[in-house]
């Protein structure tokens, strides 16, 4: 009798991951994904779970029984992170997922529109970025303008302003029209076209000086004249009256005031046969015109006649003899080839001074231009200065004309709207903020001092915070006074003011220059400040120096000097001459030009770079000399850069720094991008293992470096614990919990002593404050440095994971938390948290934790000053605790990476430098961290934080005082680690961890 069949079913299991997952399209707003089902379904398939997010850590999910779904209400230019997995009745299974950015949209109005600054023929403009997540391509500024005189001419025009990342733009329009009436929109733009237009924004320029009026034939009869004039033909404003003058010789015999109606005035009771001038001036509410000056005489009747008919003879024969002459010598010109003359009295064609450069290359046009200003008999270089020189600004200068006293000359005064304001009773100084290449008041171009201003210099260089002063006078110049000597002589010193003195604390002489270390210092001999000036000795006033060679390398030489040390925001240089406008202009107008080169490999208008300075300060570039000179310079630097190098700024340097950082095996974001096609191989990211320790992969001919392996944090029970998918923890260095199977995100950090004392650690999230307490417990925490806040900008950024001040915290594990009180330090709480095992009865332990209060996400403190101090602070409690073996400092943000990072960073420079006074590569620190933990100090503005930390702590090491503990027998040796390090493959025998018991306590 055949047996009855027998039916067994087997579990279901967990599913594979699903296929193909594809975004198919997307929108500004929406995403739609599609997939297919698991290739192992391993058993009945139920809903399908999405999760997706932006990377702030806040999730969404749906469930869904179809093979797609339109993720919407996002938000544009994200990019988003989309995980799908399937179900069975066993569970959730593998996850597949793609990122999807959301497209670019067309941005909305720009904020904030207003005028900061007016003038008769320029206003700067202000707004903020508009409220968008995308890149915002540029700005079109229109406007349009009704001006308020004349004929009411209407004027339309547009700038483009690109974009660069600032929440508050800015851009200054020149050449406008005084006194008129602009209405200006400014429309943002992205990739995606042109957005909604503000609220016009309308404004008025300021009036200025009208045009000069003309003066009519006059009529001269019985010892009277008769004066007529006509309106000007620009009025810039509105005319109020007119003023006519009447001199004999340089003596005023008679004024007459009349209504901007009047167009004539009569004077009498003159005398026969004598000269007169007669001066007309019109006047607005923005100045006075420049005169109009006829000569005229009352003559007796016949003596008239015959004395007009021999002047006209003699004035047509002069005339006709010039015209004669000019073209004679105009012919000989021709024939001679434009020369330069040399020291030693030999000369140069133009040809030969500038050989090839002339035909191709960056600097062909400058060469060019050059050559046909010399070529032109001058003709094309006078031009072009002469359009500088008809250009004025409606700079007021009323607070320089009340101080005459503080002027050198009557006619190089500082304009009101720019000019530096001392903060004291009289606060005037003859000196103007003038714009550097990248727009900031960088520069301040200032007249040489007098001896009754010495003690105005000395408080505007602390005031402004000067560290660098450029003189390009000599204090005495063909028997004339420049400049008062306003340094003492080497090693000596002087009393710039009561209680203010200068040390001269050394002097470098150079072939061209000379360089002196300027101390400014209070009678108690407490530092203010120091300044270093550079005296450049070899510029004639009024003229040029021969080779524009020595000016660019004198540069050169300062950008050096400045490269060494990081310059505050609020720092200027002070550049000056005698009267602070001939060679400082052409100073500052070369130095921006050559920067703005190096910057953008863009040729810049060199017109336009003297007029931006003109709108600052009167006279920039004085000579039409000095003009050609500029040309010159600029030439030569974009003609051949490489022979004049300029030398990266101290912030420019540290960026750099941190991009070879970024860009070594030690950046695992570069490793998440190819992760999981090239499953981080070698042969696609150029990894060299950093031990030789090689994990085999599953696929023929794959492995990745050992470092960077992070299986344990990718399980399936870890996965939930992480706060960030990109923020996952090396196992070579991972923290393990005692319970089987613990995981907590966090890494083992080595101190400056090479011992693993810091471990850095995610911000707990709710769900992961017992594994922290329990990684508290077993790795002998003695303090806990938080760096965030609970929630920043409206999100959750580390769970609460200790109780109210007096209370107490059961966790689930048995582990009872207790805070036993608090105390404020300014920017910083102090906690005392003592820990209990109630499960386990073991001894209690008592944790202090530091909560760093002024460190917002991805940036960086105001100053360098309170990390300092906390670091003091710490370290001062920490070799109070009796030292114990295997004692460790938790430090943690919310991903704890980059405050994390920056603090551990700052913290090992300081000792080191405490130790061994001698300076340690900030590169070479960060990338050791990173062999750690993955993006230790995450952002370039951390990186030049932890530099700036780093030098004040090396000029008063002794203000934040690092306790020590007593050293071992064999001392203490500076780490290895920090010595030549290159980020490139390191011996076995270097190996951070290989004495490093990972296993459980």
């Amino acid at each position: 009798m055949p047996s009855e069949n027998l039916k067994i079913t087997t579990d279901e299991a967990y599913p594979s991951e699903v296929r193909n997952l594809m975004s198919n399209f997307t929108s500004t707003t929406d995403i739609f994904v599609s997939w297919e089902v698991p290739k192992e379904e391993n058993g009945i398939l139920g809903d399908y779970l999405i999760i997706w997010d932006d990377g702030s850590g806040d999730n969404q999910s749906a469930e869904v029984n179809t093979t797609n779904f339109l993720i919407d209400e996002l938000v544009p230019c994200v990019l988003y992170n989309i995980t799908v997995m399937a179900q069975t009745g066993a569970g959730y299974g593998e996850e597949s997922y793609i990122n999807a950015t959301t497209d670019t949209e067309v941005p909305p109005a720009v904020t904030s529109l207003s005028d900061v600054s007016l003038a008769s023929r320029s206003m700067t403009l202000t707004w903020d970025r508009p409220d968008t997540e995308c890149e915002i391509t540029g700005y079109f500024v229109d406007y349009i303008g009704e001006v308020l005189w004349g004929d009411n001419n209407r004027t339309e025009n547009t700038t483009y302003v690109p974009g660069d990342g600032n929440n508050t733009e800015e851009v200054t329009l020149v050449q406008l029209t005084p006194y008129t009436n602009y209405n200006v929109v400014v429309t943002a733009a992205t990739g995606a076209g042109n957005g909604t237009s503000a609220a016009p924004l309308l404004t008025q320029t300021l009036q200025d000086a009208p045009s000069q009026p003309g003066i009519k034939p006059y009529q001269a009869r019985h010892k009277t004249l008769e004066i007529f004039w006509s309106e000007p033909e620009i009025l810039n404003g509105i005319l109020l009256w007119y003023q006519i003058i009447l001199r004999q010789d340089d003596t005023i015999v008679a004024t007459y005031n009349a209504s901007s109606k009047q167009d004539q005035c009569v004077f009498d009771d003159l005398r026969y046969e004598t000269p007169y001038n007669v001066t007309v001036e019109a006047w607005t509410g923005g100045g006075v015109s420049r005169n109009s000056v006829t000569a005229m005489t009352v003559d007796s009747p016949v003596p008239l006649i015959v004395g007009l008919t021999i002047f006209v003879i003699i004035l047509v024969v002069l005339v006709v003899l010039g015209y004669v002459k000019r073209d004679v010598v105009r012919q000989q010109m021709k024939k001679i080839k434009p020369q330069k003359a040399h020291a030693n009295g030999s000369a140069t064609t133009v040809t030969e001074v500038f050989p090839t450069l002339t035909s191709s290359g960056p600097g062909a046009g400058l060469w060019r231009k050059i050559n046909d200003m010399q070529e032109s008999d001058g003709l094309l270089l006078l031009q072009e200065f002469s359009n500088l020189r008809g250009i004025s600004y409606a700079g007021t200068t009323e607070v320089a004309a009340a101080n005459p006293s503080k002027n050198r000359f009557i006619n190089i005064l500082a304009y009101d709207n720019s000019r530096v304001m001392l903060g004291s009773y009289g606060d005037y100084i003859n000196a103007n903020y003038i714009r550097n290449y990248d727009q900031s008041d960088y520069f301040i171009a200032a007249q040489g001092p007098l001896q009754s201003t010495l003690t105005d210099w000395w408080q505007m260089m602390l005031e402004q915070n000067v560290n660098f002063i450029i003189m390009l006078t000599n204090c005495l110049e063909k028997n004339k006074v420049k400049c008062h000597q306003y340094w003492p002589e080497e090693n000596k010193i002087l009393e710039a003011a009561p209680n203010l003195f200068i040390f001269n604390a050394g002097e470098q002489q150079q072939a061209d220059y000379t360089i002196r270390d300027l101390r400014i210092t209070d009678a108690q001999h407490r530092h203010l400040r120091s300044v270093k000036q550079y005296h450049f000795q070899a510029w004639p006033d009024f003229g040029v120096p021969q080779d524009p060679g020595v000016i660019l390398t004198f540069i050169g030489d300062i950008t050096k000097e400045m490269s060494r040390e990081a310059q505050a925001s609020d720092s200027h240089m002070v550049v000056h001459c005698s009267a602070g406008v001939g060679r400082t202009g052409t100073f500052i107008c070369v130095w921006n030009l050559c920067h703005q080169y190096k910057r953008t490999l863009e040729v810049s208008d060199v017109q336009r770079e003297v007029l931006a300075m003109r709108e600052r300060r009167c006279n920039m570039v004085q000579t039409k000399e000095q003009l050609l000179f500029v040309y010159r310079c600029y030439a030569e630097y974009v003609s051949r850069q490489q022979k004049w190098p300029l030398a990266d700024s101290w912030e420019e340097a540290k960026y750099k720094e941190f991009t070879a950082i970024e860009e070594s095996a030690s950046s695992y974001s570069t490793l998440l991008a190819e992760r999981p096609e090239s499953k981080w191989k070698n042969r696609y990211i150029n990894i060299l293992p950093y031990d030789h320790s090689i994990v085999k992969l599953q696929d023929p001919g794959g492995y990745i470096n050992a470092n960077f392996v992070t299986l344990l944090a990718e399980r399936p029970e870890s996965k939930w614990k992480n706060r960030y998918i990109n923020i996952l923890p090396y196992d070579h260095s991972i923290v393990k919990l005692q319970d089987p199977g613990g995981y907590i995100n966090a890494n083992f950090v080595l101190d400056h002593q090479e011992q693993p004392s810091f471990i850095a650690a995610q911000g707990p999230t709710d769900s992961t404050v017992n594994d922290f307490w329990q990684m508290v417990r077993e790795q002998n925490v003695v303090i806990i440095v938080m760096l965030t806040n609970t929630t920043e900008k409206g999100k959750v950024k580390c769970a609460q994971y200790w109780p109210e001040e007096s209370q107490s915290l059961l966790l689930p594990d048995g582990l009872r938390v207790t805070n036993l009180g608090e105390r404020e330090h300014g920017l910083y709480v102090v906690r005392k948290l003592k820990l209990d095992d109630e499960k386990r009865r073991s001894p209690s332990r008592t944790t202090l934790q530091y909560h760093f209060l002024a460190w917002k996400d991805f940036g960086v403190p105001e100053d360098q000053e309170s990390l300092l101090q906390l670091i003091s602070a710490v370290k001062t409690d920490l070799v109070a605790v009796t030292p114990a073996a295997n004692q460790h400092i938790v430090v943690h943000c919310s991903a704890g990476v980059g405050r994390t990072g920056s603090f551990i960073a700052v913290w090992n420079l300081c000792h080191l430098f405490k130790l061994h006074r001698r300076e340690t590569s900030v590169q070479s620190v960060v990338l050791a961290l990173r062999e750690s933990r993955t993006k230790l100090v995450q952002t370039k503005d951390q990186y030049l934080y932890v530099n700036k930390c780093y030098e004040a702590f090396r000029k008063s090491p002794d203000r934040w005082p690092l306790p020590e503990y007593a050293p071992p027998k064999n001392g203490i040796a500076e780490p290895a680690i920090y010595e030549n390090w290159t980020g490139n493959q390191v011996d076995d025998d270097e190996n951070f961890y290989e004495n490093f018991d990972m296993a459980p306590k």
